[in-house]
């Protein structure tokens, strides 16, 4: 048996998770065992859900917590580039054209970034149990929605090629914003949603 725990808290994630994925405009941008994810963040996006955190002794209470600037995209229409891109320090403008798979960067560790091939995901993963109870490989889910009277149906792509597998006895945290696609995701595990591809 394994769990996967849906959540929007961090907190409760950093509890009670083995695995961490994070989720950004429908695809998973960051995977890897909770403690190496909170520890060293590779992803812009998960560093900055992880600067948002009032963190005891490190955070001055009163203080300003970090933020993450700019607006999710929509998921409706065609989506090119790194979905981050408008609201990443980092980005350069090959982000807006180029897409980046999830790239496994270590073991247990994989990341959807440019920077990918230069990231050392640093302590190995733990070991898991030979069992694997799910997996999910590239799947998509759309659906069709109305763009007004005039302008017919436009596609909203709720999961982007998502891949993801949960061990036997392992406990799987899926986090990101509202509208990322983690109830999506739930709902195609459970059969209750058809993928698309």
């Amino acid at each position: 048996m394994g769990l996967i725990l849906i959540t929007h808290d961090l907190g409760v994630v950093a509890r009670m998770a083995h695995r961490l994925c994070v989720m950004y405009c429908g695809q998973v941008v960051e995977t890897g065992t909770t403690r190496e994810v909170f520890a060293r963040p590779l992803h812009p996006y998960t560093q900055g859900l992880l600067r948002c955190i009032p963190v005891p002794g490190k955070v001055e209470p009163g203080s300003d917590l970090g933020s993450i600037p700019g607006l999710v995209p929509t998921p409706i229409g065609e989506l090119r580039g790194c979905m981050f891109r408008n609201r990443c320090p980092k980005a350069l403008p090959e982000c807006a054209v180029e897409d980046h798979r999830l790239r496994e960067i270590g073991p247990g560790r994989a990341l959807r970034c440019r920077d990918a091939a230069a990231a050392d995901a640093g302590t190995p993963s733990r070991d898991t149990m030979p069992d694997r109870v799910l997996e999910l490989e590239e799947v998509t889910k759309t659906y069709r929605v109305s763009a007004g009277a005039f302008r017919g149906n436009r596609t909203l792509r709720a999961v982007n090629g998502i891949s993801m597998a949960l061990e036997n006895g392992e406990v799987l945290g899926l986090v990101g914003e509202s509208g990322c696609g983690k109830t999506t995701v739930a709902k195609l595990v459970l059969a209750l949603e058809t993928p698309t591809s």
